[in-house]
């Protein structure tokens, strides 16, 4: 995940404009910080934390994976049931489809949902007030990270900002020091002139010209040290904000990631047009209770359907009973495959994703053991604490 590199390195120099090495001087001479056996362990514990939350993550999505993969193989099953057989199977996804149909015009003529809209509230009709809490709670810390990261992103800033303003200090103190030289090589050269040329003695002026000027380059010594001091603070802080905006990065990605994915299960782009739809589904659904003739004679093409299906040990026969269309239009049945396939790559790539990321919290942990072979044993405990093996 890249949080903790900073650990495994040396600190890179300060650019002002692009943030590479070899800026100034300065900040080659800054000493590199060394970690400390409470960060180490700290570090550790973060990446512990990272990879059980990420392997909690995976396990729910192979075993939502495991179902989208259940309904392609329902499809290829019933793509390959005979057409002697699959006669009965269609005739009654026609007579769901056509009682379907009829009901329509019984329904009021108000109604704000689509027909896709529809079929999925009604096959998530179980799962929908679960989502709606998970997706509420889900769209809260999405924007509590944002939070963060504009909060860390401005910290960032400021520190950059207040590098900018050290570092012009400075160029300003050396402008001084060498202009303080001139001056005084000057005066010199002025007073022995005047010595020469009148035969004085300039005993006093030189005295008063020399404490001048180890007056003036002690207080530039001072305050480059001063400033050299506080560059190396801000250089520390500086690299905490990069490390703590990498790791809520890295939460905000996971976070969207489960986000993106319930919109798209659900076709909708926000938890309040999610319960926008539910809520018209619902109040819907009453109504529709007074056509219980048309209903009832869906459910009676259901049966017969699901009882032609039972011989096929297909996952899930119930579905079919939604997307009755998709067994008589074979575009129809085209796009279930379709979206299914979406729903499944998305799956693919959130675990792919995850997989790297617990890799790398993995090999962190690998890292901070190399680097401090006298944690070791202390690092293995932590593991077996949140039951973690290398």
């Amino acid at each position: 995940m890249g949080l903790f590199n900073w650990l495994k390195k040396p600190k890179p120099n300060v650019d002002i404009k692009d943030e590479q090495p070899n800026s100034s001087n300065l900040y080659t001479q800054m000493e590199e910080v060394q970690p400390q056996k409470i960060q180490t362990i700290g570090n550790v514990v973060d990446c512990c934390e990272q990879m059980v939350e990420v392997n909690h993550q995976m396990q729910e999505m192979r075993q939502e994976y495991e179902v989208v993969t259940s309904y392609l193989t329902d499809i290829q099953k019933i793509e390959r049931i005979p057409e002697l057989e699959k006669e009965k199977i269609e005739r009654a996804a026609r007579n769901i489809c056509v009682y379907t149909k009829e009901r329509e015009k019984y329904k009021t003529k108000d109604s704000n949902l689509t027909n896709t809209q529809r079929s999925i509230m009604e096959k998530q009709e179980n799962s929908i007030a679960n989502e709606l809490k998970n997706m509420k709670k889900n769209e809260i810390y999405n924007g509590v990270i944002k939070g963060d990261l504009q909060h860390l992103e401005g910290e960032k800033g400021v520190l950059r900002y207040e590098q900018e303003e050290i570092m012009a200090k400075q160029e300003f103190l050396k402008k001084m020091s060498i202009a303080m030289v001139v001056l005084v090589v000057s005066i010199i050269a002025l007073l022995a002139a005047i010595s020469l040329a009148f035969q004085k003695s300039m005993v006093i002026p030189y005295l008063l010209t020399i404490v001048m000027a180890a007056l003036t380059e002690t207080y530039i010594f001072l305050e480059e040290n001063k400033n050299r001091k506080e560059l190396k603070l801000l250089d520390r802080k500086r690299h905490k904000a990069i490390m703590l905006l990498n790791k809520v990065k890295i939460k905000y990605v996971n976070n969207m990631s489960l986000l993106e994915y319930s919109y798209e299960k659900y076709d909708v782009s926000s938890f309040a047009e999610l319960e926008y739809i539910w809520k018209q589904y619902l109040g819907e659904k009453e109504k529709e209770s007074k056509y219980a003739k048309h209903t009832d004679k869906i459910n009676q093409a259901k049966e017969i359907l699901l009882e032609e299906l039972n011989e096929y040990q297909l996952f899930d026969r119930e579905v079919w009973g939604h997307q009755a269309l998709a067994i008589i239009d074979k575009r129809e049945m085209v796009e279930v495959r379709h979206r299914l396939n979406v729903r499944r790559q998305k799956l693919r790539d959130n675990l792919d994703y995850n997989a790297k990321t617990y890799t790398k919290n993995k090999q962190e942990i690998f890292d901070f053991m190399d680097e401090n072979k006298q944690m070791q044993e202390e690092i293995r405990d932590i593991l077996r604490n949140y039951s973690l093996e290398l």
